[in-house]
């Protein structure tokens, strides 16, 4: 009957192109922000990215501001290829 969780294809290629364009503007609306830092690495598609953005100071901490890392990733097939601890080393300089 088809219904046992599966879905039909049609159905998962038009919500994969949604996710996709979703996915395509949150990078551009958090490449926009002065307040975002967004690295990627790749030459015709994204081999990684990272994401960090700055956070206003806290009262329980010392009065700096300072950046935090909300998201790495690196695809399956560049891991080990060193594009991880790039975005890392950029992030701290």
């Amino acid at each position: 009957s088809g219904r046992g969780g599966s879905m039909r294809p049609s159905f998962c290629a038009e919500r994969s192109v949604r996710l996709a364009r979703e996915v395509r503007r949150g990078f551009e609306r958090l490449i926009a922000s002065d307040r975002c830092v967004v690295l990627l690495a790749g030459t015709s598609t994204i081999a990684g990215h990272l994401v960090a953005y700055l956070a206003d100071p806290s009262p329980t901490r010392q009065p700096a501001a300072y950046a935090v890392l909300r998201s790495l990733y690196v695809e399956a097939e560049h891991r080990r290829s060193g594009i991880g601890s790039r975005f890392v080393e950029q992030f701290l300089d």
